[in-house]
């Protein structure tokens, strides 16, 4: 993963916060388009059939977009688009994540958005293809110094400020054993990056499971927590391999990703491993 991102990683992954409430004020030209430069490079090294694009929702003939009073005051957004036959919601999270990091990194708020808002009203916006979709947006700007009331409850509600504790999401060569941060060692920041990662309603589904020079990252799903048009929760691991990966490069640890064919069995449905290079 290489970004050119404008501040420390781990600095970027402790600051942001998802904002819901924003301010009249309009981006800077300059940081429009440094954002719309980095959108279109993601664009490309993604990987993905699909697209990252800015929307401007106060253009002419723009209508207002709906957020189901979720989100306040935004008027631009980020959009990742999707074919419809593409299926790979953890690269989809991986890259929307960097996005989010680099927007951060501009001095700019956002906020994840997957199931809150009117997708046909952003998809006639955005003049989606024939056999594209809209899975993620979020919006991006300057969020208001004090948030509304309503914002405020919304977080409480879903606990956006709560974490799940370390002994709940990483274990040491099984799933019987919760890791501690001295058997991490050089890895317990980068872990601790990824216990700070967003995620759909705050589910946090990730569990990391540390076996020799491996770390295996398996996806604990919620039951009853739908994968219908868009499998959120793999999307969560997506962005948990972000922070992760930006962590490790961060601190100048070497490593690959790989999956393997038999993976051990683990504390949810295994996707993918990091192996540690010396």
């Amino acid at each position: 993963m290489n970004l050119n991102l404008l501040s420390s990683p781990r600095e970027l992954i402790r600051e942001r916060k998802s904002t819901r409430t924003y301010s009249p004020r309009p981006l800077e030209p300059e940081k429009k388009e440094l954002l719309e430069r980095f959108l279109e490079e993601q664009t490309v090294r993604s990987g993905l059939r699909g697209r990252f694009v800015l929307l401007d929702t106060l253009g002419e003939g723009k209508q207002k977009m709906g957020t189901y009073g979720f989100i306040t005051g935004a008027t631009t957004y980020v959009a990742g688009i999707l074919h419809q036959e593409e299926t790979d919601a953890v690269r989809f999270g991986e890259v929307f994540e960097t996005i989010i990091l680099y927007a951060t990194s501009l001095g700019l708020q956002t906020c994840w958005l997957g199931g809150t808002f009117q997708r046909e009203a952003f998809a006639r916006s955005l003049k989606l293809e024939e056999g594209e979709r809209l899975p993620i947006i979020s919006p991006v700007g300057y969020g208001q110094e004090s948030p509304r009331l309503g914002e405020t409850i919304l977080r409480s509600a879903i606990g956006a400020n709560g974490r799940k504790s370390w002994d709940k999401l990483f274990f040491h060569e099984s799933e019987e054993v919760s890791l501690t941060k001295g058997e991490a060692g050089a890895y317990a920041e980068v872990l601790e990056m990824v216990r700070l990662c967003p995620s759909a309603s705050n589910k946090q589904p990730w569990r990391v499971v540390m076996d020799h020079d491996c770390f295996r990252f398996y996806l604990a799903r919620t039951p009853g927590y739908g994968v219908t048009g868009f499998d959120l929760q793999k999307n969560d691991l997506g962005i948990a391999k972000c922070h992760f990966e930006l962590a490790a490069r961060d601190l100048g640890l070497k490593g690959e990703w790989l999956v393997e064919a038999q993976a051990p069995s683990g504390p949810g449905e295994y996707l993918f491993t990091w192996r540690m290079n010396a």
